[in-house]
């Protein structure tokens, strides 16, 4: 079925701590700059986005955002949803949803970065 259900549940645990581990810093980091975001110009914005740093830092709290919504939501499912059927489909579309609002937010993110200038 999925790839996380072949994952031996300790490991699935500590991947859980580890990515909260990792939010913090990059929560911390996101939340400071978001007055900056409300003062800036859009082209700002868009150099902003284009710094090294702040691509990567982005980049990855995307990323380890969504690895950590996924491990939960699928912990949720396992623990509420008593039918393995209904399991299956419901982790199925919190897949779908989670890593198709990824893969726009990071095709986003490299469309403003290493896009033509509008």
């Amino acid at each position: 079925m999925s790839g996380a259900s072949k994952i031996k549940p300790t490991t699935l645990w500590a991947l859980e701590r580890i990515t909260a581990l990792c939010l913090i810093p990059l929560g911390v980091w996101f939340v400071l700059h978001l007055p900056r975001f409300q003062s800036l110009s859009h082209e700002g914005f868009m150099s902003w986005c284009k710094e090294p740093l702040h691509l990567a830092l982005l980049a990855a709290f995307l990323i380890i955002a969504s690895l950590h919504a996924r491990l939960g939501l699928d912990n949720v499912i396992e623990d509420y949803v008593s039918h393995q059927r209904y399991r299956r489909h419901a982790k199925w579309l919190s897949s779908l949803v989670i890593n198709g609002s990824l893969s726009m937010a990071l095709l986003a993110l490299g469309s403003m970065t290493l896009g033509k200038a509008s």
